[in-house]
This record gives structure tokens, sequence and C-alpha cells, in this order.
């Protein structure tokens, strides 16, 4: 039985959903939890959608988006007694990627784990990992025919903006026929890709245009130029008013440097952590390194949290960076590993 109506029958046999994206959410997650969303409300299912952080600003055109659930809202509605029977996650490789969503997930609950990471740890009751997916939205695309779900309008903008963000905008290495096969069919069915590409990639705050343009000022080079990396310390972000979703793809500049493998962006965070983002181009699984400080992702986009300041991160990760160039042969990828968002 293919994994889509497997999982179709799953959902079919369930009455209460709790459908949960991961923290520093992107265009796929949301755009996937959306479209399911919107789908099982369609087969007169219960939804609950739940975001564990705050929604960017860029995804806020997407339909539906005003139904997602803050952390407080659901749980209010818990303890009111909404019943749960299934909780479904999207594009989160670990609980922990699910930050303080996980908390509410009741300890005897039936977990469907939706994902395309290779680092995936497998934690649900049911695991559907595809990691030859571009994006989890191709997933949840597949779930909604064998679900036998008419996609309309409103489905299809949000399922179009998570292969749409997840490709970078179909430019990524892990962009398949089949990508460009739904994406077309989405089309079909009215979506807009001009009205996306507008909302997420043509539309910036003029303060975070300007907070680029100072991280730039800083962007530096290792002496052999394999690795580029930008620091954003948490003042920056204070002094330009700027949160975080709004520094989303800085790292993809350090990686635009010729001759650079490994692009990382340090972006500090208030209680006296890091997080990382790890960007490559061919030869270093950026996944594996990741995975070393506790993080996950694709070969060719990962990121991780660090405890500790911005120079003992940047030491730390750097030096694991170019570990990692110099053992070089032993990392050569398969392909089968997806760029994407982490």
């Amino acid at each position: 039985m293919d994994w889509a109506d497997q999982a179709a029958r799953i959902l079919l046999g369930a009455r209460s959903f709790l459908i949960m994206s991961h923290i520093f959410p992107d265009g796929d997650s949301i755009g996937s939890l959306l479209a399911l969303g919107l789908a099982l409300a369609r087969r007169s299912k219960e939804v609950m959608l739940v975001c564990p952080d705050d929604i960017p600003e860029a995804y806020a055109f997407l339909p539906g988006i005003d139904g997602i659930l803050t952390l407080g809202d659901a749980k209010e509605r818990l303890a009111a007694g909404n019943k749960v029977d299934l909780v479904i996650t999207l594009d989160s490789s670990d609980l922990e990627r699910l930050g303080k969503g996980a908390d509410l997930i009741p300890g005897n609950a039936c977990i469907v784990n939706i994902d395309h990471h290779v680092t995936n740890k497998n934690f649900g009751t049911y695991n559907f990992i595809k990691v030859d997916a571009a994006a989890v939205g191709e997933q949840i695309y597949a779930l909604l025919l064998a679900l036998g779900v008419d996609i309309d309008r409103d489905i299809a903008m949000c399922l179009l903006t998570a292969l749409i963000t997840d490709t970078g905008s179909f430019r990524y290495s892990n962009t398949t026929a089949e990508t460009f096969g739904i994406a077309a069919k989405l089309v079909e069915k009215g979506a807009e890709p001009a009205v996306i590409a507008e909302h997420v990639f043509e539309t910036k705050p003029f303060s975070s245009l300007k907070l680029l343009g100072r991280v730039l000022d800083n962007l530096e080079l290792s002496p052999d130029g394999r690795v580029a990396w930008v620091s954003l310390p948490q003042r920056l972000l204070d002094e330009f008013h700027v949160d975080e979703a709004q520094t989303e793809g800085f790292v993809n500049y350090a990686r635009m440097v010729a001759g650079v493998e490994v692009a990382v962006l340090f972006r500090e965070e208030p209680d006296f952590k890091v997080r990382v983002g790890l960007r490559s181009r061919d030869r270093v699984d950026v996944s594996r390194l990741a995975e070393r400080f506790g993080g996950g992702g694709h070969a060719k986009a990962a990121g991780c949290t660090i405890d500790g300041d911005l120079e003992y991160a940047r030491r730390l990760v750097l030096n694991a960076v170019h570990e990692e160039l110099r053992n070089e042969p032993g990392n050569e990828t398969d392909g089968t590993h997806s760029e994407g968002h982490v």
C-alpha cells in the first residue's frame, strides 16, 4: 500500500485532530499546516492548528491563516475538554522541533509524523518520512489526493507556497520533475505564483533591509575561501527592531560567494543561545554537522542551537566545518537528500 493511502486510512478513522508546525515556521510548514487543516475541515473533521512561534508577516496573505492557534489558545481549548483523536506533526525531525508545542501532546497520543528530513528521529506512532520530497507540501498534496479532497484555490495557494519556499523558487537541487508537475496542477486549481512571490520574496520591511546591509558589512571569509559566515548579535535585532523571522535568507548571501562550499549564519538569542543556520553547495552534508550539535535538517540546509555566546558558537561550529571539509571525500552525498528550509 502506498504511504499516502495508508496515512489517509489512519486520518479517516479519526474525528478530531491537533496539527502542529515547527518553531521558526517557514513557508513549507505553514503552507502544509493550512492546506491539511482546510482539507480536513471540509471532511467535517474537528481541527486545531497550532504554530509554536509567531508566524512571519510574509505569510499573512495565506487563506485560513487566522485559524492557526497560539500555544495559549490551544492550551485553553484542551483544558476545556476539546478531544484529540490524532496528533499530526509536520516538517519536524524530532519533538524538540515543536518547541513548547510538544507539551500539548497527551501522553497516550497517537502521533502521525509527516516529514522529509533525512535526520528525522521516527518519533511518531506512524512515521511517513519521504526524504526525496522537495517539501512537506508535496507529501500533503499526495495525502489530499488519497483522501479524495477536491483541491480548491485556497488549498492550492497554501501548497504552492510550501513548494516555492522550500525549493527556493524551484532553484534548489531538491526540485524534481514531480515538483514541477504538482506546481502546474496547483496553478490549474487557481494558485497564483506572482501573488506568492510578491508577499514572500518581494516585500520586505525597510528595517530588515537596513539590517541586512549592516550584516553584510561584516561578512567573513576563511583564508581558503571555502567557508563564509555572517553574525547577527541580539543588539542589532534590537537596534533595527527586527524579529528573527525577517532574517530568514540572510545565510544565503554568504553562500553566494564564489568558491564557498559552506555558509553559516550565527544568530544570537536572548537566553544565552546562538541559533546556527548552515548551507552547503555540494560536498559537505551539513545535516551531519547539525546533528553533532543536537540539530538536523537536509544535506544542503540544516540548523542547530548552541548554548553559549557568539564567539564560542563561531569557534565551535567553524572548527567542525573545517574538519568536515578536510574529510570531504567521505561526505559526498548520493543526491537523495533535499535542500529545503529548516
